[in-house]
């Protein structure tokens, strides 16, 4: 038995296992270290025989390291670990654990800070892309105690700003990777309409009325609907070859594009049995990762969609509530956990960055054994 030195943090929706770089193992033993630490294969889907959860929210790692560039603080690489399957994808970034980088950083030393409120810059290694992170610091430390709610999240914390800069192109290197705003995706049943987006990562947007569904659903009462999972991983997968993001169909990655079915404001059930009146948003949206149904939606799936929204033409931007001020949007996310608010600010030239407010907490502190 082996072990590594090892944190575990809450980052917005999501938890992962966050590792200093210089700690690791070399390829191939990293891999297998993450699937023995996260509990993958698990043909169960519980992860229990590792940190895992059983969700691909809760199935993640991150690595951090310094930076020789003295206008970067931190650099760091996030590795999506399958549930079900012996894999680990880097073909994207987690925006939810972009926000306990810096709290890690901190606790580890990788970095130090005078108290007060400070903005620190990130780059993510997996697209290549910059990130500026505010946050408050207590004794040296991320101080993690505020008022802050998120929706997905019991509890309040410190406020983290997160600002993702320049996002088009974060994995296909353009905000629309067709150059067309709507796409029409063939499957053997239909020719749907879909969005095809890159803005923080890449995700496929389509209506999903187009799909049978009237409005948002309950996560199980989606996934029992066995033709309705097959016939979205069918447009995401045809959807992910005319990205560029691969050669067919067969060797699209998990973990990217992400898809997601919007409608337009609508009564919406959580899973924690609260309802929200169409008024409360601009758009809803039901996300699905790694095979399931996201149980909030992702953070840069979210940013994605505010840039959507911005872009013309684009299907969310037809299906939004009127948002105020188009060039600085801050669109209202009705979602299956509640409410987000994601920014984009958007000029003629494009997308110049879209920006959200997590909370992030440190859960565990010590070694992971593999």
């Amino acid at each position: 038995m082996s072990f590594l030195p090892a944190a575990y943090y809450r980052g917005g929706t999501s938890k992962g296992v966050f590792f200093n770089d210089i700690d690791l193992p070399p390829e191939p033993k990293l891999e297998q270290a993450l699937l023995s630490i996260l509990g993958s294969p698990d043909p169960y889907g519980r992860q229990l025989n590792g940190m895992g959860g059983g969700l691909s929210s809760v199935s993640k790692a991150v690595f951090v390291d310094h930076a020789s560039d003295p206008s970067i603080d931190l650099i760091y690489t996030f590795a999506q670990i399958s549930v079900d399957k012996a894999a680990v994808e880097y073909e994207g970034n987690c925006g939810n654990l972009t926000s306990a980088v810096v709290p890690f950083g901190l606790h580890t030393n990788l970095i130090r800070s005078s108290d007060g409120r400070h903005t620190f810059h990130l780059l993510n290694t997996n697209t290549q892309k910059h990130i500026a992170v505010t946050l408050d610091v207590l004794e040296g430390q991320f101080n993690p105690n505020g008022l802050t709610e998120i929706a997905g999240v019991s509890g309040s914390g410190s406020k983290i700003e997160l600002q993702f800069l320049d996002p088009g192109g974060a994995v296909t290197h353009a905000l629309l990777p067709t150059e067309h705003s709507r796409e029409p995706i063939q499957t053997s049943k239909k020719i749907y309409e879909a969005s095809l987006i890159d803005a923080t990562s890449p995700v496929v947007f389509v209506d999903g009325r187009s799909l049978g569904l009237q409005t948002i659903s309950s996560p199980e009462a989606i996934e029992r609907q066995t033709t309705l999972m097959d016939e979205v991983e069918t447009i995401r997968r045809q959807a992910a070859v005319r990205m560029g993001i691969a050669q067919n169909t067969q060797n699209v990655p998990m973990v990217n594009p992400k898809i997601a079915l919007v409608f337009p404001p609508t009564t919406i059930h959580t899973i924690s049995d609260e309802v929200y009146a169409d008024t409360s948003h601009h758009i809803a949206m039901i996300m699905f990762s790694m095979g399931r149904v996201h149980r909030a939606i992702t953070l840069t799936g979210s940013m994605c969609l505010a840039a959507a929204i911005g872009t013309h033409g684009t299907i969310p931007n037809k299906l939004a509530r009127r948002v105020d001020d188009a060039a600085s949007l801050a669109v209202k996310i009705g979602h299956l956990s509640g409410l987000s608010t994601a920014h984009a600010d958007i000029t003629k030239s494009g997308v110049l960055s879209t920006s959200i407010v997590r909370t992030a907490r440190l859960l565990m502190d010590g070694r992971v054994y593999y």
